[in-house]
């Protein structure tokens, strides 16, 4: 949102164009959420677009919505109730975009590695170093686990403008309906 950060083929993010640049407004978020008929979202806490205010995108988006998340840039969010746990596979994938270079570089000349080529100045080395060492952290017994916590539809829209505001304890909006499952 707001500007591209780097390749994300290796995580399901492909062709190229699967990719969406969304300015960083609350309407036009809220419009490429509905263009593509998405039901399930996932939220970063500190998501701040502004909240959408066009009513007919606030309606579709209300229809058709099922579920929503919350993650944290750390990959540790507050009150988590899902958890994910890596393995070799996705350890791998996410080699490949903190080291876009390298994984061009497996993968020789070709197209595949020419659109990876395309993406490194979107992100720093610095920050990819920074990202990798913090994912680090991640790791318990080898694999890298991130939480996430639900939340109802309402409170991922709340959150469009949320600005990092932390939240110690989830909102009524946050917290998905009773009876619903919780796993990990």
């Amino acid at each position: 949102m707001g500007s591209r950060h780097g390749h994300h083929g290796s995580l399901d993010v492909w062709p190229d164009h699967k990719e969406v640049l969304v300015p960083a407004q609350g309407d036009r978020l809220l419009e490429a959420v509905n263009d593509r008929a998405i039901t399930r979202l996932v939220v970063p806490e500190d998501l701040d677009v502004g909240p959408p205010e066009r009513r007919e995108g606030r309606a579709s988006y209300a229809q058709r919505m099922r579920g929503a998340f919350l993650y944290a840039s750390s990959g540790r969010v507050a009150n988590a109730d899902v958890s994910i746990r890596g393995d070799d596979a996705t350890a791998r994938y996410v080699a490949g975009v903190l080291a876009p270079s390298s994984r061009a570089a497996q993968l020789g000349p070709g197209p595949v590695a020419s659109v990876i080529e395309a993406h490194l100045g979107e992100v720093s080395q610095e920050t990819r170093d920074r990202l990798a060492h913090e994912r680090e952290g991640l790791v318990n017994d080898g694999r890298a686990c991130e939480t996430y916590r639900r939340i109802t539809p309402e409170g991922a829209l709340e959150r469009f403008g949320a600005g990092g505001r932390a939240r110690p304890s989830a909102s009524r909006r946050d917290r998905p309906p009773r009876g619903s499952r919780r796993g990990s």
